[in-house]
């Protein structure tokens, strides 16, 4: 009924919205009124702009949507209040030149851009109406998402699941036909993860020492956690116990070893737990592949990476109580998909040092695909926003980077950084380097020693 709206346009002074613009950058917006199918635009010089506490802000215009000088008004930084725009004012058509005033408009258009990427993330646009007055009733400061209830008993839900495993203990299993060819300290073996359907999942994994290592010597260990596409990976485990640590990688995706060769090609894997298999148990389900937070809004238990961040804890568990291990002695580290379930883990759980590589968090603010997946999933910022427990770290953390890196952005790790330096954390970017699962670089064993 908008067109019905705007013929009685004539009896007011003004048209009027709420903006909160809570970010630290200026948006510039376009008000349009529309005729006959024609878009027009107005004089941005004669908008007003009120504070919610009544004070007036010096009206700033720009050419931000390319219309023309003075066709954007500028919403300052921080600004939370009402921009009028007095309905005498005559509006220009983009197209033939023709004017027309606001009351003949049967419809309006707004463009909207913020001045800086990645700053303003939401903004607040509310009570869209005609008045005698350049200010209204204040409106909401913030953007709630209507579902906002349920993600956050979500969030309750997933926070003490995942804390109830803190001090488990899961049962091992041994397959030692799946021990990796030519590596007598390492381990082929599974654990048990959370439950799923009301079953125990069952996780792979590769358990392994340094040569000798024996009960009481309490060594150093560390959980290594694979990216997308990646495996449970022995020669990482070879890498880490060839520096005197206890160190195990698990398949944080369900998937199990073909043979004792398995490596990094994915015809060494099969996902799953098909009968005929050796791994294949009753009573045992088998958890999901990565969803990239879309089931952020399902139930915990269908939700991916809650099972990865369980089963990295449950490790974590693991090397805690080895006899050859000292508890007060274990880290993490993470490669990309890893990284994120490291940085997650951290939310909940206390290491002796950790180093995300290449993803971590603040993933919100990078301007790669991994900002588009917590825009397109409202959930995630309710549920797995790592970096909202980074206050609770007092252990040393490397975040690390590849300069070029397509998958994540330079400043989510530079904004990690910033979180935990007084408390620790440390910043590297490496140039010519990649993004994969590579395990070379020498400063992460440097900084864990």
């Amino acid at each position: 009924d908008m067109q019905e709206r705007l013929t009685h346009a004539a009896e007011y002074t003004y048209v009027r919205f709420w903006i909160s613009n809570p970010h630290s950058a200026a948006i510039s917006i376009m008000l349009q009124p529309v005729k006959d199918g024609t878009n027009c635009t107005l004089d941005a010089k004669s908008a007003v702009l009120v504070r919610c506490d009544g004070a007036s802000v010096n009206t700033e215009t720009s050419n931000a949507s390319g219309a023309g000088e003075d066709t954007s008004v500028v919403v300052p930084a921080g600004f939370i209040g009402w921009v009028s725009y007095p309905l005498s004012v005559a509006s220009v058509s983009l197209w033939n030149g023709k004017t027309c005033s606001l009351a003949e408009a049967s419809q309006f258009k707004l463009d909207i851009r913020p001045s800086a990427p990645a700053v303003s993330e939401y903004y607040v646009l509310d009570d869209f109406v005609f008045s005698d007055s350049t200010s209204g009733k204040v409106r909401a400061y913030e953007y709630q998402d209507p579902k906002e209830e349920e993600y956050m008993k979500l969030r309750e839900e997933l926070d003490t699941k995942i804390k109830s495993y803190l001090n488990v203990v899961p049962e091992v299993q041994n397959y030692p036909k799946y021990d990796p060819i030519g590596k007598k300290n390492i381990k082929a073996i599974t654990y048990e993860g959370a439950t799923l359907n009301g079953k125990k999942t069952k996780v792979f994994a590769y358990l392994g020492y340094p040569e000798g290592a024996k009960a009481g010597d309490k060594l150093p260990a560390v959980v290594l956690i694979h990216g997308g596409g990646g495996h449970a990976f022995h020669d990482w485990v070879k890498a880490w116990t060839d520096r005197g640590y206890v160190a195990i990688a698990m398949d944080n995706t369900g998937f199990f070893p073909n043979s004792a060769s398995a490596g990094m090609g994915g015809n060494d894997w099969t996902w799953g737990l098909p009968k005929g298999s050796d791994f294949a148990q009753e009573g045992y389900a088998n958890v999901m592949q990565t969803d990239h937070f879309a089931t952020s809004d399902k139930p915990i238990e269908r939700q991916w990476m809650y099972h990865a961040v369980v089963q990295t804890i449950l490790a974590h568990n693991l090397l805690k109580n080895d006899p050859a291990v000292d508890p007060q002695k274990v880290g993490i580290t993470g490669i990309s998909w890893g990284g994120k379930i490291t940085a997650l883990a951290m939310r909940y759980d206390q290491y002796a040092f950790a180093v995300p590589q290449y993803c971590s968090a603040y993933l919100n603010e990078s301007l790669t695909h991994n900002g588009k997946y917590c825009k397109d999933y409202p959930a995630f910022n309710y549920l797995w926003v790592a970096e909202d427990g980074f206050d609770k770290i007092d252990y040393p953390v490397l975040w690390l980077q590849w300069t070029k890196d397509t998958s994540v952005t330079p400043n989510t790790n530079s904004l990690c950084y910033l979180h935990t330096k007084d408390q620790g954390g440390e910043l590297s970017f490496i140039m010519n380097w990649f993004h994969g699962h590579d395990w070379s670089q020498q400063i992460v064993y440097y900084y864990a020693d």
